[in-house]
C-alpha cells in the first residue's frame, strides 16, 4: 500500500512524490495553502452535516444517518492523514522516532485505510437503504435497530480488514529523517506481501463494493424512471414523492461519482506501483495523494447543490443556534376587526417585574414555536 510517509518501490524507497527538495518555494508554498484550505473546508463542512442532522428532526432518517457516518469518517480522516500530508510537502518526514514514531506509523496508516473502507462500505449501505426503501417501502427493512448494527458491522469490516497494516508498517530512519516502509517478514517477503495485500485492498474494498452499488443503483434507476412507479398517472403527492426520490438518488450517485474520481486514480498508481515498472513522476503522486483529500470536502457541497431538504436543515440549524442565544416571543396587538399586528421581542427585554413573567408556561412554549 502507499504509506503516507514513504513510496513503494516505484524507483527507490523515496518520500511520497510530494516530498520534493528542487521544486521551488512558491511551488510549494501554493501547494500548503491550497491542501489547508481544502482541510479546513473538509472538516467545517462536514460539522455542518452532522450538526443539521442531529438538530433537524426531519433528517433523522436512515439515509442521513448513514450520511452522518461518512461525513465522521471524513473528519477523522482529514484530520489525520492533513497534517502529515502537509509535512510532507514541507519537506519533512515524521517529526519523532522511537516508540512514538512506531505508534504514529503504524496508527495513521492503519486509520486511513480503516477510515476509506468505513466510508465505501457505508456508501453500499446507503444504496441498499434506498433500494429497500423505493423497491419494498412497504416493508421497514432497515429500521434504526438494523441500522445501528449495520454501522457497527462497518467499523469492525474496516478496522479488521486494515489490521494487517499495523503489522507491515515499520519506522525506518535515514540521514534525512524519519520514514514509514512496509516490511511483510517472515510471514511473505517484501514483494509478496504487498502485492497480495495491495490487491486484496483493491477488489474486497474497491471493486466489490462499488460493482454491488452499480449494481443496486441500475435496479432503483429502473424502478423509479422505466417502472409502474414512474408513470405520471397518480395524486400529486404520489408525484411529488416520487421526484423527491429521483432528486435523492441522483444526489448518491453524485456523491459514488466524485468518490471514484478522487481515488480511482491513487489506486491505480498503487497497483503500477507493485505490479509494474513505473517512473516515479513526484506531481503525480502529489495529485493522487490530494484528491483522495479532497472529496472530504466535496460532499457537504455536493448535498448542498443537490438536497434542498439539506439546505433548509442547514438554515434551520443556523436559525437554531441565534434563536437559543437570543429567543423571542411573538406579540400579537389587535387593530381592525380580528387581525392584528405581529412583532417579535427578546424575551430579555421583559424585567423580572414584568405582567408577562409569572406566565412561565407563556414563555416557554413561545420560544417553541419561534425556534
Amino acid at each position: 500500500m502507499l504509506s503516507l510517509f514513504v513510496s513503494p518501490n516505484i524507483s527507490n524507497n523515496s518520500y511520497v512524490g510530494v516530498l520534493s527538495n528542487d521544486i521551488s518555494q512558491l511551488n510549494r508554498g501554493l501547494k500548503i495553502t491550497l491542501c489547508s484550505v481544502v482541510g479546513v473546508a473538509g472538516l467545517l463542512g462536514n460539522l455542518l452535516v452532522i450538526l443539521a442532522v442531529c438538530r433537524v428532526p426531519r433528517m433523522k432518517t436512515t439515509t442521513f444517518y448513514l450520511i452522518v457516518n461518512m461525513s465522521v469518517s471524513d473528519i477523522l480522516f482529514t484530520f489525520i492523514s492533513m497534517p502529515p500530508f502537509i509535512l510532507g510537502i514541507a519537506g519533512y518526514g515524521l517529526l519523532v522516532g522511537g516508540t512514538l514514531g512506531s505508534f504514529l506509523c503504524k496508527f495513521v496508516n492503519f486509520s486511513v485505510f480503516s477510515l476509506m473502507a468505513s466510508s465505501v462500505l457505508t456508501m453500499t449501505a446507503i444504496a441498499f437503504d434506498r433500494f429497500f426503501a423505493i423497491t419494498k417501502p412497504m416493508k421497514d427493512i432497515i429500521n434504526m435497530v438494523v441500522l445501528q448494527r449495520v454501522v457497527i458491522a462497518i467499523w469492525l469490516i474496516s478496522f479488521v480488514t486494515s489490521s494487517p497494516l499495523i503489522y507491515s508498517f515499520q519506522l525506518g530512519q535515514d540521514n534525512i529523517g524519519c520514514f514509514c516502509y512496509e516490511e511483510w517478514s517472515p510471514i511473505f517477503d517484501e514483494e509478496t506481501g504487498s502485492r497480495i495485500y495491495t490487491l486484496f485492498d483493491f477488489i474486497v474494498i474497491y471493486m466489490v463494493p462499488f460493482l454491488t452499488i452499480a449494481v443496486l443503483y441500475s435496479l432503483i434507476a429502473r424502478h423509479l424512471w422505466f417502472g409502474k412507479s414512474s408513470s405520471s398517472n397518480g395524486r400529486q403527492t404520489q408525484i411529488n414523492l416520487l421526484r423527491s426520490r429521483r432528486k435523492v438518488v441522483i444526489m448518491l450517485i453524485t456523491v459514488i461519482f466524485f468518490f471514484i474520481i478522487c481515488w480511482l486514480p491513487l489506486q491505480i498508481l498503487t497497483l503500477l506501483a507493485y505490479f509494474s515498472e513505473i517512473q516515479d513522476n513526484r506531481e503525480v503522486l502529489f495529485m493522487g495523494e490530494f484528491l483522495i483529500r479532497t472529496n472530504a470536502a466535496i460532499n457537504p457541497l455536493l448535498y448542498l447543490i443537490f438536497s434542498s431538504t439539506f439546505r433548509q436543515a442547514v438554515k434551520e440549524t443556523f436559525v437554531r443556534s441565534h434563536t437559543t442565544r437570543n429567543p423571542t416571543i411573538e406579540i400579537t396587538s389587535p387593530e381592525k376587526g380580528n387581525s392584528g399586528r405581529r412583532m417579535s421581542v427578546p424575551i430579555s427585554y421583559f424585567s423580572k417585574n414584568s405582567i408577562y413573567h409569572h406566565n412561565d408556561s407563556f414563555l416557554n412554549l413561545k420560544r417553541e414555536t419561534t425556534l
